[in-house]
């Protein structure tokens, strides 16, 4: 399998569309389907495409020379979620994450 193959099967294993994995990772649906399609990636597209699909870059490479990759059984929400924290500078980062603990706490007992 080749690297444009492997990206567009966990594309595929995730149910996002090529606008959608275009969107999250900073690019246009064209360039995707042209990386897809078997053009190398830039090495921070590469790096954003592996944000955006939850993995690291090693397991997009091992998936294309025919390993088993294991991923995580992540919603395709939680994966929006995770593509948008990962494109975030460090101070809506550490925004986030405090409303993210804050909302994860029951409510106080009245």
């Amino acid at each position: 399998m080749k690297l444009g193959a492997a990206l567009k099967a966990l594309r595929e294993d995730r149910k996002l569309t090529l606008d959608e994995l275009a969107d999250m990772a900073g690019t246009t649906k064209a360039n995707l389907s042209r990386i897809e399609g078997g053009q190398w990636p830039r090495p921070e597209l590469l790096e954003a495409l592996a944000a955006a699909l939850r993995v690291q870059i090693y397991q997009i490479f091992a998936r294309a020379e025919g390993a088993v990759v294991s991923t995580a059984d992540v919603t395709n929400g939680e994966s929006k979620v995770l593509g948008a924290y990962r494109a975030m500078e460090p101070e809506a980062r550490y925004h986030l994450e405090a409303v993210a603990e804050a909302l994860s706490k029951p409510p106080p007992k009245r």
